[in-house]
């Protein structure tokens, strides 16, 4: 039995899909948090911030006190409405080889899990991804819950959830230097960094 491991922003995908799921929900907002979150983005861009602090600062400002069901729903709307325009056409005839291998298949991505969980329901696909946390009352606070899905915590998430031990082949599929520690599982012949361009 193989594994196939996938990223998702820029792998699978053609633009980020947590800022595409932003400004599906309120364009307007994501201007503004855009406008005010300058620095952050600046810093981010530069490679002087991993991200965490400003996909918090996003989270925040734009769903601080959704209710989780309703952040869900609006997943759901936008999986089956606008992200299937943004995927790479070369990944589905991979996709394809390895569930006809019965290849067991996994998304592993940064995004925050409940927006990418609808999409890969659809198409029969695991998921780990970064979590939301929540208050009492079931309410986004706008923190993660645990730390953002990417770089080293992709292949400690992997590792606690997978018994990589199980599997004869390992796949890896990923676009920046953030998803090499997970292309790593795999050996040099199944790793492949920006595949479907």
């Amino acid at each position: 039995m193989n594994l196939a491991l996938f990223d998702f922003d820029g792998t699978i995908s053609r633009r980020d899909s947590f800022l595409y799921f932003l400004w599906s929900v309120n364009r307007a907002r994501m201007v503004t948090i855009c406008i005010s979150s300058l620095p952050g983005i600046i810093s981010y861009l530069a490679k002087r911030d991993p991200g965490t602090a400003l996909k918090e600062t996003f989270l925040t400002k734009m769903f601080a006190g959704y209710q989780l069901a309703t952040l869900s729903e609006q997943a759901d709307a936008y999986c089956s409405r606008l992200l299937p325009a943004i995927i790479r056409d070369d990944f589905w005839p991979c996709l394809q080889r390895h569930k006809g291998d019965g290849d067991i298949i996994y998304i592993v991505s940064a995004s925050p899990r409940i927006m990418l969980e609808p999409w890969c329901r659809h198409h029969q696909l695991r998921l780990i991804g970064s979590e939301l946390e929540t208050d009492a009352h079931g309410c986004v606070t706008g923190r993660l819950s645990g730390k953002n899905c990417k770089g080293v915590e992709k292949v400690d998430r992997i590792v606690a959830e997978i018994n990589l031990g199980e599997f004869e082949n390992i796949y890896a599929y990923g676009d920046t230097s953030s998803d090499l520690p997970m292309l790593e599982l795999a050996e040099a012949d199944k790793r492949f960094y920006k595949p479907f361009r």
